[in-house]
């Protein structure tokens, strides 16, 4: 699953007006198990909150929390690549 995330990562960044691909790619290869991890133990609290009970509110919740944090992690990869390249272009100057 791992790779199927890096992978889509790869091919959202394609795109012409992305830069700093590889680099993106690599941070989403470090931070996403750590992000996997939080978004499932966050997913399984509200779940345990909510008596692990099977309703649709409670599926959605825990859906939306675990898609949120995943969204969050690939926005932190995303970060942290364009925040290394801006340190590295700026100790050039």
């Amino acid at each position: 699953m791992r790779i199927i995330a890096v992978c889509r990562e790869w091919a959202v960044c394609r795109t012409p007006r992305l830069v700093i691909r590889a680099p993106t790619v690599r941070w989403l290869a470090i931070v996403l198990p750590l992000g996997a991890v939080l978004s499932t133990g966050a997913g399984v609290a509200v779940a345990w909150w909510s008596g692990f009970t099977t309703s649709s509110p409670v599926f959605v919740a825990v859906t939306a929390i675990v898609i949120a944090g995943l969204g969050v992690t690939v926005g932190a990869s995303r970060h942290f690549a364009i925040r290394r390249a801006a340190d590295s272009e700026a100790a050039s100057v």
